[in-house]
């Protein structure tokens, strides 16, 4: 996992294709130029030593500092070899820098990072504030510690210098007494690929140091450029193109989420509508079976109604069956009003009609009143003679 994230890192930063190194030496300036593998700025490798350059010190103006001047031939010396972006780490000497070397007890590392500032502060040669200075450690062994600190006002000279040149410096690195007479040794320990020829001479080597500093994952020097004044390192192209593709995957994450919510919730939403359309038929039915069995109670309740009062025709009919009279018959009988029936019929003769009506005024017992002659008149037959028709009204 260590090396996951450690290539996820070396991926997210600007490859490292190449380093200058400047140290200062007795009236001149050495300069040592690294280029890296390009295409394998993951490992950080070192691939061959571009060019060493010694040049001299102009003389100083009144008002310019030895930096400065340092800068412009610098500048001008990396401009004719096309150097003049690359990323610059200027070695310091023990002269400019404070620096001492002390024992702790066991500490971890961020015990022992707390302990070595308090020391640097008790043991800095005035009492100024800790913000004016630029403070670093680097464990040379179990116990030991180196101690450095360089003044604010200097760091800010130097940077300011190479700014104003249009360089880019990285580091001001201090390496520990002896780093420069162990070069060989210390490029081959880094697992630099270089051949006899290219390996740096005795007095190159705190300027290949610092260029190799800024190329190594392994730092073994003191950095006493604060962060704040380094340039960044990030590869904001591949920043943006991860930031860019989270945010794609995280878009497309919710979209598909979203779309398979959305694809359950109309399966659900189908599934409720074909039962709601199986409740809305059923409902239809058991309505419409409702309204059936309502119309059918409500023609049984108007049968009964009308039966409660109605005369039964069979025992009417079987009752005029027992009320002949000769000469005189009935030829058809219609229920009026429930209790009233109207009777047609025939007779030979008004003596048969009057002894029919007669027959019936006389039964009391099933009709309320006497028979009403409603109407009577005679017609000729066509097979000759005649015959009275006529028209009863009888109260049951």
């Amino acid at each position: 996992m260590r090396n996951v994230l450690r290539k996820m890192r070396a991926l997210l930063r600007e490859p490292q294709r190449g380093a200058v190194g400047v140290s200062l030496t007795d009236g001149g300036i050495c300069l040592a130029c690294l280029a890296g593998h390009e295409s394998n700025a993951l490992t950080e490798e070192f691939q061959r030593r571009e060019e060493t350059l010694h040049l001299p010190l102009p003389p100083t103006e009144a008002k310019e500092s030895l930096w400065q001047a340092a800068a412009g031939v610098i500048q001008v010396a990396l401009a004719k070899r096309g150097w003049e972006k690359s990323r610059i780490a200027v070695c310091l000497t023990e002269d400019e820098v404070f620096s001492y070397s002390r024992e702790f007890p066991p500490l971890s590392e961020r015990e022992m990072r707390e302990a070595a500032r308090w020391d640097l502060l008790a043991s800095l040669p005035d009492a100024r504030e800790e913000s004016a200075y630029s403070l670093d450690f680097r464990r040379v062994g179990e116990r030991e510690v180196v101690l450095a600190a360089l003044p604010r006002e200097k760091v800010r000279e130097i940077h300011r210098a190479f700014s104003h040149a249009g360089l880019c410096l990285a580091s001001l690195c201090f390496l520990p007494t002896g780093a420069g007479r162990q070069v060989p040794g210390t490029f081959a320990a880094d697992g630099m690929n270089l051949a006899a020829d290219d390996l740096p001479q005795e007095e190159d080597g705190a300027a290949f140091l610092a260029a190799q500093e800024l190329l190594s994952r392994e730092k073994n020097h003191l950095e006493l450029l604060p962060e704040s004044m380094r340039p960044a390192d990030w590869a904001f192209g591949r920043l943006a193109a991860l930031v860019a593709g989270i945010f794609f995957f995280c878009m497309a994450s919710i979209y598909g989420w979203n779309a398979w919510r959305i694809h359950e919730l109309q399966g659900e939403v189908q599934k409720t509508a074909h039962e709601m359309t199986l409740l809305s038929a059923e409902r239809a039915r058991m309505e419409q079976e409702a309204q059936e069995d309502g119309r059918a109670a409500q023609k049984e309740r108007q049968l009964i109604s009308l039966s409660k009062g109605a005369l039964p025709c069979r025992s009417l009919l079987v009752h005029f069956g027992t009320r002949t009279v000769e000469g005189a018959w009935i030829r058809g009988l219609r229920v009026v009003d429930g209790h009233a029936v109207e009777l047609e019929g025939a007779a030979t003769s008004y003596d048969a009609l009057a002894d029919f009506v007669r027959v019936l005024e006389e039964d009391k017992g099933f009709f309320r009143a006497a028979p009403v002659l409603k109407k009577s008149e005679r017609k000729q037959e066509a097979a000759g003679g005649s015959l009275i028709y006529f028209s009863l009204e009888l109260k049951i």
